[in-house]
C-alpha cells in the first residue's frame, strides 16, 4: 500500500505538471477550465489502466514478488514477536494521527500565504492562472519564477472538485496528506535499508524506525526553518514537499535500482523528476544533480551499463524544464542588467 499510495501521487503530480505548463503558456493563464477537464480525464484513464494492470497481475501481490518479500518469518507470525510487532505499529499509528491532528489544527498563517495560498484562491475563484498580483489583486505579467511550479494550481483543482475553499484544504487537510506521503517514502526507504536483515528482526525494525522518524518530526521543529517545521506548519509549499517527500523517495528509488533494476523504477524516476518541477524552480536542478551523480557511481560500482538506460527518464524532463525557465526569465534578466 505505501508503494501504491506514493507512486500514485507522483504520477498525479507529473500529469498535472505536464498538462499545466503547456496550457499556462499557450493560453496566457486563461486555460484553467481546460486544465481541470484534461486533468480529470487523464486521472480517470490512468486509474482505469492501473486497475486493469492490477487485475491482470493478480492484485497487489506482484509488488511483493518484485521486491522479494513474499513470506513472513514464523517467529513474527506467532507468539511474542507478533505481539511486539503489533504494539510497535500501534504506537506509530497513534503518534502519526496525533501529528496529523496537530498540523491540521495548529498550522499558522505566515508571510508566504500572501502569495502561494492567494494564487490558489484566485484561480479557484476566477478561473485564471497567475494573472493577478496576489498582494494587490491587480493584473500582472506572468511570474516565470513561480508559475512553472504548478502546486498552487493543484489545490485550486482540488477546491473545484470538492467544493472546498483552497485555504481550508491547505491549512486543515494538507498536513495529514503530506505527513502520510512522507511516512510512506521513509517506510519504503527503510525496507530497502533493512533488506538484508533476518525477517523476524526486520519486521520489528521497521515500526521502530517509523516511531523514531515520528519523534524527529514532532520534536524537530526547533526553529521556523527546519524541515520538520515546514512539514508540520507549511506542508503546502513546494520546498516542503520536495524535502519531506521527494528526496526520501529519490533515495529509496536509487536503492531499488541498485537492488533490482526493474523497469518500473525508470517510470517512477521520471514521475519523480517532473513532480520536482511542480514544487519549485530549484527542485528539479537539485534532484537531477543528485540522481545523475548517484546513478553514475552506481553504474561504475556494479559495472552494469543497463542502469545507464534509465538516465533519460530523469534527465530529459529536467532539461526541458530548465530550457523553459531560462527562456521565460531571460527578458527579465536582460532588462535588469541593461534596462536600468
Amino acid at each position: 500500500m505505501p508503494l501504491i499510495f506514493l507512486s500514485g501521487y507522483l504520477v498525479t503530480y507529473a500529469v498535472l505538471e505536464l498538462l499545466g505548463v503547456p496550457i499556462l503558456l499557450l493560453t496566457g493563464g486563461n486555460g484553467f477550465q481546460l486544465l481541470l477537464h484534461l486533468f480529470v480525464a487523464a486521472s480517470i484513464l490512468l486509474s482505469a489502466a492501473g486497475l486493469y494492470c492490477m487485475w491482470r497481475t493478480g492484485g497487489t501481490k506482484h509488488l511483493h514478488i518484485l521486491q522479494g518479500r513474499v513470506h513472513l518469518d514464523k517467529e513474527v507470525r506467532s507468539g511474542q514477536g507478533r505481539v511486539l510487532c503489533v504494539v510497535l505499529w500501534g504506537i506509530f499509528l497513534l503518534l502519526a494521527v496525533s501529528l496529523a491532528a496537530y498540523g491540521g489544527t495548529r498550522a499558522i498563517f505566515d508571510g508566504d500565504d500572501s502569495y502561494y495560498v492567494v494564487q490558489s484562491v484566485q484561480t479557484w475563484q476566477y478561473g485564471v492562472m497567475y494573472q493577478h498580483l496576489p498582494y494587490t489583486g491587480t493584473s500582472t505579467v506572468l511570474d516565470a519564477r513561480h508559475a512553472l511550479a504548478m502546486l498552487p494550481m493543484w489545490f485550486a483543482i482540488l477546491g473545484r472538485l470538492t467544493g472546498t475553499h483552497p485555504t481550508i484544504l491547505i491549512h486543515s487537510m494538507s498536513p495529514a496528506l503530506y505527513l502520510a506521503l512522507s511516512d510512506c517514502a521513509y517506510y519504503l526507504l527503510a525496507e530497502q535499508l533493512f533488506e538484508k536483515e533476518k525477517e523476524s528482526r526486520r519486521r520489528l525494525m521497521l515500526p521502530a524506525f517509523m516511531i523514531l522518524l515520528t519523534a524527529l518530526q514532532l520534536f524537530g521543529a526547533t526553529s521556523i526553518y527546519t524541515p520538520e517545521y515546514f512539514l508540520l506548519m507549511r506542508p503546502w509549499q513546494g520546498k516542503s514537499v520536495f524535502v519531506a517527500v521527494l528526496l526520501p523517495a529519490a533515495v529509496w528509488l536509487l536503492l531499488e535500482a541498485g537492488h533490482s533494476g526493474q523497469k518500473w523504477i525508470g517510470i517512477l524516476l521520471a514521475a519523480l523528476t517532473v513532480s520536482a518541477c511542480l514544487c519549485s524552480s530549484m527542485a528539479p536542478v537539485l534532484l537531477t544533480g543528485m540522481l545523475l551523480l548517484a546513478y553514475l557511481l552506481l553504474a561504475i560500482r556494479q559495472k552494469d551499463k543497463k542502469l545507464l538506460r534509465i538516465l533519460p527518464a530523469f534527465l530529459i524532463p529536467a532539461a526541458v524544464y530548465l530550457v523553459l525557465l531560462v527562456l521565460l526569465l531571460l527578458p527579465q534578466l536582460l532588462w535588469s542588467i541593461f534596462g536600468g
